[in-house]
């Protein structure tokens, strides 16, 4: 585990050099930053619906999966599935492939920028796993 640890403190380390580059070398209007926090909101409205981060991390793990399989490793109702599948090939992080039968399949995967996001939550939910919950001061 102090591998990952020590992988995720590079990440972090890394992250706040390049913002404190980016805000050094050219200020941030109001504009931007409310542009920018307008897409983040997006993406985190849908990566923390229930079922989505399962769904990608199945899909970066095991590649190319068909409906039936994801369906069965995540123990998730179709209807269920079908909703999460649709919304992330809306936002373009997941594509389907329809083989033709008899019997149809469909297949899922991730597309490049499906594997990048989930590869960033990786970390992300390693370390909200792994840091304690305190009640908040007060």
């Amino acid at each position: 585990m102090a591998l990952v640890e020590a992988k995720i403190e590079h990440t972090v380390r890394g992250i706040e050099e390049t913002l404190r580059q980016v805000l050094e070398r050219r200020g941030v209007s109001r504009e931007e930053l409310v542009s920018a926090l307008e897409r983040l909101q997006e993406g985190f409205s849908l990566l923390s619906q229930r079922w989505v981060l399962p769904v990608m991390i199945v899909l970066l793990l095991g590649g190319e999966q068909r409906f039936s399989s994801l369906k069965r490793t995540l123990g998730i109702g179709s209807r269920v599935l079908t909703d999460k599948l649709k919304a992330l090939e809306r936002a373009g992080l997941v594509v389907r492939r329809v083989e033709p039968g008899p019997p149809i399949s469909t297949w899922y995967s991730l597309t490049p920028r499906g594997r990048e996001m989930a590869l960033l939550a990786i970390p992300l939910l390693y370390r909200a796993a792994a840091t304690p919950t305190t009640p908040a001061d007060g």
